[in-house]
């Protein structure tokens, strides 16, 4: 239900990010086969957003514009992650913000054309995007910068908060679904947290494992990685569903690892699936 409160102006708090080769993928040789081969990329310095877009955040956004309002599924709003908007959603909101902030847009949207890489027949929308990567607006994070990210800027780290063990009093996963030897044994919650919930990992990022998971730009293919460019991979030309890192407050440890991969279609909208967004330096 929304309020009549006055919601002020969002404004990201961003941290910036050195630039860093790291390997990326399953360094602790324990993941999935679309987690391999573990290898070497090098991602430019960037500004993240510390946490998830709030839905104070984009509820400003919808009552400037006339848009509508998401559903929080009666599990909060206010400070709470924005969820049940689509990959779609999630770009325009980049592209307004930016404008509102006095950026460059880096997203092109051209809404009557059909993305001749968009395979999902399954997808109305089916917006032509394309990104102008030099511009210094807000854009959702490559796979690469997510992952590099959430691992402290490449660390060999299991978890987004730092940690190599998923402890349930400091994430927001199932605990009661034990994944030995990776997670200990506690509660699960109903619903996500708030998206500054829980400490951050050295760079001042809250909950990159667990809570919500987090859309990138990247289309997903599952052996992308045996032939991914070295320098800023920005994902395969075309697919049917875009990644997703992290995890959710459903999902057990294995899933919130930081080299963990999920696939989403773009069109569809979801509960357990939120955004942060990043600037070039």
């Amino acid at each position: 239900m929304i309020t009549n409160k006055t919601i002020a102006m969002p404004k990201p708090e961003m941290t910036q990010l050195i630039a860093g080769i790291f390997k990326m993928g399953d360094t602790f040789a324990e993941g999935n086969a679309d987690e391999r081969p573990v290898h070497q990329v090098k991602v430019n310095a960037l500004h993240m957003m510390k946490y998830c877009v709030s839905f104070d955040d984009f509820d400003f956004y919808c009552s400037i514009t006339g848009r509508p309002f998401a559903d929080d599924a009666n599990m909060g709003r206010g400070q709470m992650p924005v969820i049940n908007i689509n990959w779609y959603d999630m770009i325009e909101y980049c592209n307004w913000l930016s404008e509102q902030d006095g950026y460059e847009k880096v997203y092109n949207i051209d809404k009557n054309k059909l993305d001749p890489n968009n395979h999902n027949e399954e997808d109305l929308f089916k917006w032509s995007v394309s990104s102008n990567w030099e511009a210094n607006g807000y854009r959702l994070p490559t796979e690469a910068e997510w992952e590099f990210a959430a691992r402290n800027c490449g660390g060999h780290i299991r978890f987004g908060n730092g940690s190599q063990i998923a402890k349930p009093d400091e994430m927001n996963f199932d605990g009661m679904e034990p994944v030995n030897p990776i997670a200990e044994v506690g509660k699960k919650r109903p619903a996500p947290v708030k998206v500054q919930a829980f400490e951050p990992n050295k760079y001042e990022l809250y909950n990159m494992s667990g809570n919500v998971w987090e859309m990138c730009w990247d289309w997903y293919d599952e052996g992308y990685y045996s032939e991914s460019p070295m320098n800023n991979p920005k994902g395969p030309a075309a697919g049917k569903l875009k990644v997703a890192r992290g995890g959710s407050w459903v999902h057990n440890a294995f899933k919130c690892r930081t080299m963990s991969r999920e696939h989403k279609a773009a069109h569809l909208s979801d509960v357990r699936i939120g955004f942060r967004m990043v600037r070039r330096v």
